[in-house]
This record gives C-alpha cells, sequence and structure tokens, in this order.
C-alpha cells in the first residue's frame, strides 16, 4: 500500500495485522522507517523522524484514537455490547457512491471513547458504502 498526500511521491505503508488486536504499521521515508505498533495492551511508536535513539515512545495522543480503532478488525456490527459501541439506525437515505445515486440505511456509531461516526449500508446487499459524507 502506498499513501498519498502533501508530499510529491508516494510514501510506502507496510500494515501486519493479527487477530486478536495486533498491528504494526510501517511507514518509509528518505531511507527511514518509522514503526507504529501494539502488542495488544499498549501502543508504541519509534519515529526516527523526531528521535534518532530508536526507542519506542507513546503514540501521540492525536493519533492514538484512529490507532486503536484500527485494531478492531470485526468493525462497530461484531460483539458492539462487549465493545460497548452503541448503534442507532437513523433511516434510510440515498447517497452518491461513485458517481451513482445508491439507496443505504443509515447507521451512526459511538465507539465507548465518545468517538462518532456515521456508516452506510448498501440497502441491497448490506455491505458497507463510502459515501462522500464519510471523509474517505
Amino acid at each position: 500500500m502506498q499513501v498519498t498526500g502533501i508530499m510529491p511521491d508516494a510514501i510506502p505503508l507496510m500494515s501486519e495485522a493479527i487477530r486478536p488486536n495486533l498491528l504494526r504499521k510501517d511507514v518509509s521515508l528518505a531511507g527511514a522507517v518509522q514503526i507504529t505498533a501494539t502488542d495488544g495492551t499498549r501502543p508504541w511508536r519509534i519515529d526516527p523522524f523526531s528521535s534518532r535513539d530508536g526507542k519506542p515512545t507513546d503514540v501521540p495522543a492525536a493519533e492514538l484514537a484512529d490507532f486503536l480503532e484500527e485494531t478492531d478488525f470485526d468493525g462497530p456490527f461484531t460483539g458492539a455490547a462487549a465493545k460497548g459501541v452503541v448503534r442507532e439506525y437513523a433511516g434510510p437515505n440515498v447517497v452518491p457512491v461513485r458517481g451513482v445515486s445508491t439507496p443505504v440505511h443509515v447507521i451512526n456509531v459511538r465507539w465507548s471513547n465518545g468517538r462518532t461516526a456515521t456508516v452506510h449500508l448498501d440497502a441491497k446487499t448490506y455491505l458497507t458504502c463510502f459515501a462522500p459524507s464519510d471523509g474517505r
């Protein structure tokens, strides 16, 4: 996988995930590799861009919620009660998906840490579809 953004070139990203909640992401840039990982209990990072000592540090608070959310491989619909996830059906809607008006079911999701999201499920397949309001 490669990440594109404000940099003129793509940035290589390698991600490894193992159930139940182990995750490691390596980002390579200018010959250096930033590692962000969790052993299932505590997330950490080795960041050659901010420190040259090579010792793990805590994942920055601004990135922590997103990173921990990635360790939930099953998402907000599997085992929601045990994870403290609240789901609320917001009703049917029609949204543009890749330029096509698509009927969807709208689900509002709130995680136990207070983060929220709106999930659109295709009304025919019940698979998640990414409408523009998802910010993806």
